[in-house]
């Protein structure tokens, strides 16, 4: 193999990985919940420089939203809603603003219900459904007429075509000359 079939296959290699990746990014949903349990713990992550090395460190930002049982509670019922399956899915425009409000609801009724346990103060319950529908209502938006799977065809076919161009480099589709 010469330099410039090296180059091609590297790039062919790249673009298969960078296909991959993007769409292992997309399906990830951890960051969003990351972000809602640090805003209901009052914690943030700052990165810090320690021996030439960036480490992310927790830090206390305020005061909890609710108790260890509230968090994991609303979690919980968040991550239900929240993850690679569910973007999977195909919404209308009704099934959308449907499903938003009796998930608004369900969640009002839960944290209300169970302020107490929870440990959730009055003027925090607002703030709570609030932030916690901020995330649901635009990560449930990418069901909205197929558009989410629709678009996985350009990346899984950048995918496709970076592995076949690969194996037609290493030979695999030449007709053997016995």
């Amino acid at each position: 193999m010469d330099a410039s079939e090296n180059r091609e296959q590297e790039l062919a290699d790249y673009r298969g990985y960078a296909a991959a990746t993007a769409l292992q990014y997309r399906l990830s949903t951890q960051p969003i919940l990351d972000q809602l349990e640090l805003f209901l713990k009052g914690e943030r992550i700052i990165l810090k420089e320690e021996k030439g090395r960036v480490k992310k460190e927790k830090i206390k930002l305020g005061e909890k939203k609710a108790s260890d049982e509230g968090v994991q509670s609303i979690m919980a019922y968040v991550t239900a809603i929240i993850n690679s399956a569910v973007v999977q899915g195909n919404f209308d425009s009704e099934q959308y603003e449907r499903f938003i409000y009796n998930k608004r609801m369900e969640l009002a009724q839960d944290i209300v219900t169970n302020r107490e346990p929870y440990e959730i103060k009055g003027e925090n319950m607002n703030l709570i459904i609030d932030f916690t529908m901020s995330l649901i209502e635009p990560f449930v938006s990418r069901l909205l007429d197929n558009e989410e799977r629709k678009s996985y065809e350009t990346t899984l076919r950048t995918i496709e075509s970076s592995k076949l161009e690969t194996a037609k480099n290493f030979g695999l589709f030449n007709k053997s000359k016995d």
